[in-house]
């Protein structure tokens, strides 16, 4: 496996899998997170799957260049379609936006429903993908934040299920669970957007002009919402 290079996300996101459940991974892209779980004893009934053709066809080299086509079963699939119900315990989706990942979620719901768990990583929008699962019947029962390579990435992990705790808006643009943890990835991705936003604040000054002054108040809210998170740390 010295050919294979695994990210922290992709090492992460494998590790929010129960041992020993039957994994779906859709979007596989080259089999890396399918080889992590075989290889590792971490699941032995994996279904790599992917749209494209030949992203699937270099994992199927990877996983029988590692020894693990025993493990690991490919398919071509938009998002579930090649997926029955109960085929799966925990299906994993990541490195897509969130759009798409709700498009495949709501295309595959039956699949979805009959899941134990979804580990899921999207890479843009997390407050509107936080408010879509809540708003779906989904309970998010962890979140996780990471840096690497200049990202910042959160995981998800998402079950079936009424969420119980109320979300306020600084909880689905930042993240409940990361908030009430003092999560310090968190604490430095605030640190970092605050900055930002201080920035652009500082330019607009002297601007005249109604939007310039609606940008401004929209940047003094969020300074303030980002400020009363960082006191609570």
């Amino acid at each position: 496996m010295d050919n294979i290079i695994f990210s922290d996300r992709m090492i992460e996101i494998a590790k929010c899998v129960p041992k020993g459940k039957r994994v779906a991974d859709i979007g596989t892209d080259h089999g890396y997170i399918p080889i992590f779980l075989a290889s590792n004893g971490i699941s032995k009934e994996i279904i790599a799957m992917d749209v494209r053709e030949m992203p699937l066809n270099k994992a199927r080299e990877n996983i029988k260049k590692e020894g693990l086509s025993e493990y690991i079963e490919t398919r071509l699939s938009d998002g579930f379609k090649a997926l029955s119900r109960n085929e799966a315990d925990v299906c994993i989706i990541s490195g897509m936006g969130c759009d798409l990942i709700i498009n495949i979620i709501n295309n595959g719901i039956d699949v979805v429903r009959g899941l134990e768990k979804m580990i899921l990583s999207p890479q843009t929008l997390l407050y509107k993908f936080r408010k879509y699962l809540i708003e779906n019947k989904f309970k998010i029962v962890n979140e996780k934040m990471l840096f690497e390579d200049g990202k910042f990435y959160t995981i998800f992990e998402v079950v079936n299920g009424e969420e119980e705790n109320i979300y306020s808006d600084a909880d689905l643009k930042y993240g409940k669970i990361l908030i009430d943890r003092k999560d310090k990835v968190l604490k430095d991705y605030l640190c970092k957007e605050y900055n930002k936003l201080n920035k652009i604040n500082d330019e607009l000054e002297g601007i005249d002009g109604e939007e310039v002054k609606e940008r401004k108040k929209e940047l003094l809210c969020e300074l303030k919402t980002i400020n009363e998170i960082l006191g609570g740390f």
